[in-house]
């Protein structure tokens, strides 16, 4: 934006200036101290209002020279992951057309299977494939961080997915149940604090439609569904009452626990724990302390293997729903196209590409 015109420099001449006009004027210190309050307040607020203009109406020069800097970097960043974001794709589409086939698939036979158990799968593989999509498109855009992020979700959607499988389908009914008693919390909570965010009450007839479905759950499927995963309790068989269902129980029960390390370490961009600026993904390859705030073409590997491994964990719990020659070839094909990506990663992690390649 070039100089600020409302510099602090600017703004402390300003106010020595005016300091300097009341003392001439007979003014008293005590009537300065008041008029100079109140003179602040209103230079702030001209100023401010003065600045956003400024910053706005500079719009489009700004965008010209973040989009020159961003298509250099992309080129940047692609030329380095070019076959692994590739493989990636096709990964990622491989999985959705094997989504639409097994969906169709396994409904036929869901008498057997399992109706409820039919649909938390397959929705879970849906939101498995939409999450891989925006993975692949933070890795794109240069936030391995951000990716690794956005892969504990899908962590949770394949770990869960694959305990349901194992689970059955009184599981899955209750699993889907439970919906309803988050959307009980979250009207709670919205009840809680709207005043605040000033938002609208929730309608009569909304509220009631809630409460019932919430009390109907709990008359069906019991008090234990008011905890978060209090709706995998059955599957358990917990000596004490006070014991609770845990994620962690869920992911040794999924057999996912081995990845437990990459999660706590995705944990780190999600929630506010202080994070020294030379750890994180982005400045892996840094020589320097550096706070990144823009993306970066390092770190990738971790991200992409991550995301094809959950990817196809949930694809496998869809295809293993109903066994067949062909479910298992699809398995087994999966696998070796996760260790053919695997392996581009890791390739591709050792390359470089100049900032400036025509210097």
């Amino acid at each position: 934006m070039g100089e600020n015109e409302f510099s602090l420099d600017r703004f402390h001449r300003i106010v020595l200036e005016e300091i300097k006009e009341k003392l001439t004027c007979g003014t008293t210190s005590s009537d300065i101290s008041d008029q100079t309050e109140t003179f602040l307040n209103r230079l702030i607020a001209r100023a401010s209002d003065s600045f956003a203009e400024d910053v706005f109406s500079k719009t489009k020069d700004l965008q010209e020279k973040h989009t020159e800097s961003g298509k250099d970097f992309q080129i940047r960043n692609e030329l380095r992951w070019e076959t692994s974001f590739r493989e990636l794709d096709i990964l990622i589409h491989t999985c959705r057309e094997l989504g639409d086939f097994a969906k169709e698939y396994i409904w036929q036979d869901s008498n057997n299977i399992g109706k409820s158990l039919c649909e938390a799968i397959t929705t879970l593989h849906a939101r498995s494939v939409r999450v891989s999509n925006e993975i692949l498109a933070l890795m794109r855009a240069g936030f391995p961080d951000g990716a690794m992020a956005r892969w504990r979700t899908l962590h949770e959607l394949a770990t869960i997915g694959k305990f349901l499988t194992i689970a059955g389908n009184e599981i899955a009914e209750r699993y889907i149940a439970a919906r309803i008693c988050q959307s009980k919390r979250a009207a709670n909570r919205y009840e809680l604090r709207r005043v605040k965010a000033n938002l609208p009450p929730l309608g009569e007839n909304e509220r009631r439609q809630i409460n019932e479905g919430y009390e109907e759950v709990l008359r069906l499927y019991g008090n234990e569904m008011k905890d978060d995963l209090g709706w995998a309790t059955p599957f358990f068989s917990f000596k004490s009452t006070k014991a609770r269902v845990t994620f962690d129980k869920i992911e040794e029960q999924a057999g996912l626990e081995h990845l437990q390390p990459w999660v706590k370490f995705a944990h780190q961009e999600v929630h506010a724990s202080f994070i020294p600026p030379y750890r994180g993904l982005g400045v892996s390859e840094s020589s320097k302390t550096v706070h990144l705030v823009g993306p970066s073409d390092s770190g990738m590997v971790d991200p992409g293997q991550n995301m094809a491994i959950s990817l196809i964990v949930s694809t496998d719990n869809l295809l293993n729903l109903r066994k067949s020659v062909d479910t298992a070839i699809y398995s087994a094909s999966l696998g070796k196209m996760l260790a053919r990506i695997q392996k581009t990663l890791v390739k591709e992690s050792g390359n470089y590409v100049s900032p400036h390649p025509s210097a």
